[in-house]
């Protein structure tokens, strides 16, 4: 090396830098630990959040990280701790440039302790120690030494961790002292200052997105534990038998698509272009069933995770990087999204094409790249989401009988707000005509499981109703009343249907102020977190007020008769220059 030269990174101002190195939480590096337990054909992989206490407080967590793969050699186990200095740059399975061990681990803590062992009399430890190197004690990996996992580690690993999970359920999954593997890595991260939690619990509940990251592993006979709860798989599509939830059905045949390797727009011959390698992507989608959309919102949401499976799962080497939808295709997501299931393959010779990068956090597909993909997958999204769409549509327009809605009953309480909005005569006989018009209205308004008995007594102590028609010469709404009753109708053959109200009954409150929502229509309906419990309210409102006006003469009631009309026509030729 010339006289004049510098290391390219110099260790004791870099490595602080290096603790920010975009890992997007603490389970997301510790997917780090996981990928190389899994390259060194590992078939059992533990992983422990440590409790550190100061008396009874948990002030913060060791995460240690367990496997019985093939183990490192003292020459290996000194590289895997440096910068790039890992064995797997083939483009065969997880790894890609060899940062992921000492990246992940000191991005959330300032030391990592490494013992990996071949055989049962040899092992061996090193140590990345962050402190040392900032003030200069070393600037590198120094050589591995012999020296044994301790006893004391061993004893703390087979037996129940922490508090959570609790101890019984722990008790089936412990690893036993005695069963100490021949071969294999243990890694300790310790004094960290950079977790995404405090206390346990979070730690081991969200480790369940393991399940789904490497869903094809676990199939193939991998043992992922958190804290020694065994992490079952989870198939976003719904299809595999051994998942977790599974149900739903394979939509489709499966696409491949051949990408080259780069962009063939660089090459100015039409014969070099042709010339490009290209590798094949493989896409597959499923339906998941109607019948889900029915059941309990906790169930579709804490157990089978349905809305947490938005887009398309994005797998290469059989492990998933990324719940990806608008990086691929250049569409946003919709509601509708939640009820089919989309996975991507990509072969890792596509890296570069899909921007795959150094810790795996995701892609960045290049512009060619998603002009292929569209091509291909746009059309089955389309045909997707209509159906799913529909199912939708079918399912709320089969509202559950005995009770008002939600927005139905909110209107009613606020009535007691204000004042009456026009006189309703007391008469008996004019109550007798409003309960004759009433049971007609019921009879003709049934809603899921009501007889038209039970419609009638809905109705007849409802203050508001929405209901729906179809009326293709209609207005987008209209306005009537059952003595103090306001009951609007919403012309489900209008535009204002399909494309403002339908679409907002997806569109929680949160989703609208720029935050990743979680929600379901139907729990939104529940707590009036959708728009489309506003728009409902606004209706209500403008009829009662219609009505209000309409009592006080035949000039209003054809004032509001004309402007229904006309507003009708104008706002059907505004949303069909939209499509």
């Amino acid at each position: 090396m010339p006289a004049n030269t510098i290391p390219l990174f110099i260790a004791q101002t870099s490595v602080e830098s290096q603790r920010s190195s975009g890992y997007r939480d603490t389970h997301s590096a510790v997917n780090e630990f996981v990928d190389n337990s899994i390259e060194a054909g590992a078939n059992d992989v533990r992983v422990y959040y440590v409790p550190q206490r100061e008396g009874r407080k948990i002030v913060s967590h060791d995460i240690v990280v367990f496997d019985n793969g093939r183990g490192m050699d003292p020459e290996l186990l000194q590289k895997a701790l440096a910068f790039g200095g890992g064995d797997r740059f083939e483009r065969h399975g997880i790894g890609r440039f060899g940062y992921g061990l000492p990246n992940a681990a000191i991005s959330q803590g300032k030391r990592l302790e490494v013992y990996t062992w071949q055989n049962p009399n040899e092992t061996y430890k090193a140590v990345l120690d962050v402190e040392r190197i900032k003030s200069g004690e070393t600037d590198g990996i120094e050589e591995p030494e012999l020296e044994d996992v301790p006893d004391s580690l061993k004893r703390l690993l087979a037996k129940p961790i922490g508090t959570y999970p609790k101890g019984d359920e722990q008790e089936q999954h412990l690893l036993p002292v005695q069963s100490w593997p021949d071969h294999g890595t243990l890694v300790v991260v310790s004094e960290s200052d950079r977790l995404s939690y405090k206390q346990t619990r979070p730690f081991v509940e969200h480790s369940w997105e393991l399940g789904r990251i490497y869903r094809h592993k676990i199939w193939n006979g991998v043992h992922i534990y958190v804290n020694n709860r065994l992490i079952e798989a989870v198939d976003p599509l719904f299809i595999h038998h051994e998942s977790r939830h599974f149900g739903a059905a394979a939509w489709g045949d499966e696409l491949k698509i051949n990408v080259p390797l780069y962009d063939p727009t660089l090459e100015e011959e039409e014969f070099a272009r042709n010339q490009i390698p290209t590798a094949t992507v493989v896409a597959r989608f499923s339906l998941l069933p109607e019948e889900w959309m029915k059941d309990d919102i906790k169930v579709n949401r804490n157990q089978r995770h349905i809305f947490h499976h938005h887009g398309l799962s994005v797998v290469r080497a059989e492990r998933e990087m990324e719940m990806a939808l608008t990086k691929l295709v250049d569409l946003r997501e919709t509601a509708a999204d939640a009820w089919w299931g989309g996975e991507v393959h990509i072969p890792p010779a596509l890296d570069e094409a899909f921007g795959i990068s150094n810790n795996k956090q995701g892609i960045h597909p290049k512009a060619y790249v998603k002009d292929y993909l569209r091509k291909e997958l746009r059309p089955a999204i389309a045909r997707l989401r209509q159906i799913s769409q529909q199912r939708r549509k079918e399912q709320r327009e089969q509202r559950s009988g005995g009770q008002p809605t939600f927005t139905e009953r909110r209107a009613a309480e606020a009535e007691r707000l204000l004042t009456a909005p026009f006189e309703v005569p007391t008469n008996p006989e004019y109550q007798a005509s409003v309960d004759a018009s009433l049971m007609q209205f019921a009879k003709g308004h049934c809603r899921t499981g009501e007889t038209p008995e039970m419609a009638f007594q809905r109705v007849k102590n409802s203050k508001y109703l929405l209901e729906f028609e179809h009326s293709p010469e209609g207005p987008f709404y209209r306005v009537d009343s059952f003595g103090p009753r306001v009951v609007v109708y919403l012309n489900t053959a209008h535009r204002f249907y399909d494309q403002v109200w339908e679409p907002l009954s997806g569109v929680s409150r949160s989703e609208s102020d720029g935050e990743s929502g979680e929600s379901d229509p139907a729990e939104d309906e529940l707590n009036g977190k959708s728009p489309q419990s506003a728009l409902a309210m606004l209706l209500l409102s403008l009829g009662r007020v219609e009505l209000a006006f309409r009592s006080r003469g035949e000039e209003a009631e054809e004032f509001f008769r004309n402007m229904r009309s006309e507003w009708s026509t104008v706002l059907r030729t505004f949303l069909n220059n939209l499509m």
